[in-house]
């Protein structure tokens, strides 16, 4: 890099920051590629992302005395990319001691050589093109391909990694028990909706290993059903996990008949009620949330009112339904005063005024 106070040509500046890109210098402007949309950076007024047609050529310009930093110009505009931490976001004149002009790369492990995410020094967001549409600045993360670009060219094509039909059956799109929605790739790689992803690899026999961004590794096979199947280690906790092909409608059970009601025992002693949440009055009723080990609980507490007598089967259906690994959220709860059970216009409710 140049000293502090030492003056470079253009072309000089250019070939400095080139090799800091992607290891080899150019002393023409080159496009600057969005590796997941595959569009260049550039825009008339606000910058966009548009078709590379040869004119979206830019220029590093660098920063001595600053380090990694340079400016991104744009050729066809004369003008530097600035992004400022109040917002504001565009081109304008190429000013070096104006910092929202200034520009670094990131890497990290999760990031292919000669990619690099493109950062604004002012205002910390990086640059991102999403492959449906979107453009713009986000918080930097590594694992979100939409936020890699390369200098010169749109990314190679990487060969495909399958060698067996086996390996072919995990190709496609999944949805997984606990929400997630997966598109795994001939390459051995998998994305998710927010841009994140991880790793596959083939194991002997129809099994898989999956690596997901947060660390969890997941052991599975496909069933002769075409389903997913197998655990889960998150933060050295097993888990079960599975996922079915996308789009595939869940398979639905017939419905069970509904139990026949007990008789009567004597005239006096009605038929249970078989309405969970019918009262009389306030004594028939009870705020009642179940405690399943392997369940989420309630969050910020619990306001569910129920008829006092239901309770035990609720809690027994309830558990009977939570047959996955939970995914509790965390959330942070104001203090609210606990409920008590009321029956109103003959419903068991949650009540906090008497």
């Amino acid at each position: 890099m140049p000293r502090i106070g030492e003056k470079l040509s253009g072309v000089a500046r250019f070939v400095a920051l080139g090799a800091l890109f992607c290891g080899a210098a150019s002393a023409e402007p080159q496009p600057l590629v969005a590796v997941h949309s595959g569009l260049c950076l550039g825009g008339q007024g606000r910058p966009a992302v548009e078709a590379c047609d040869g004119t979206n050529g830019v220029t590093l310009l660098p920063l001595p005395g600053l380090g990694d930093r340079f400016m991104v110009r744009s050729e066809k505009r004369q003008a530097c990319l600035f992004s400022n931490r109040d917002g504001r976001f565009g081109w304008y004149r190429c000013t070096a001691h104006y910092p929202d002009q200034h520009w670094s790369f990131l890497t990290s492990p999760a990031i292919p050589d000669g990619e690099k995410m493109l950062r604004a020094v002012h205002s910390g967001k990086c640059l991102f093109s999403n492959a449906d549409g979107r453009f713009g600045l986000y918080a930097c993360v590594g694992e979100y391909g939409a936020q890699r670009w390369r200098l010169g060219s749109a990314a190679p094509a990487r060969p495909p990694r399958i060698e067996s039909a086996t390996q072919a059956s995990i190709v496609g799109d999944w949805d997984w028990m606990d929400g997630a929605a997966t598109a795994f790739h001939s390459d051995g790689t998998f994305i998710m909706p927010n841009d994140s992803g991880g790793t596959w690899r083939a194991l002997p026999g129809r099994r898989f290993q999956i690596r997901w961004p947060n660390g969890r590794v997941d052991e599975v096979s496909l069933s002769p059903a075409g389903t997913i199947e197998g655990s889960s280690l998150v933060y050295g906790v097993a888990q079960r996990v599975s996922a079915r092909r996308a789009g595939r409608p869940p398979r639905v059970l017939a419905p069970r008949p509904p139990a026949p009601l007990a008789p009567p025992t004597s005239p006096a002693q009605p038929s249970p009620v078989r309405d969970a949440y019918a009262c009389e009055s306030a004594a028939d009723c009870v705020i009642f949330c179940p405690s399943v080990p392997g369940c989420c609980g309630a969050t910020c507490g619990c306001n569910h009112a129920i008829r006092r007598d239901h309770a035990a089967a609720y809690e027994a259906e309830y558990k009977r339904t939570c047959a996955r690994p939970p995914h509790c959220p965390i959330v942070g709860c104001a203090y609210q005063e606990a409920p008590f059970a009321d029956c109103r216009e003959h419903r068991c409710v949650p009540s906090r005024t008497w």
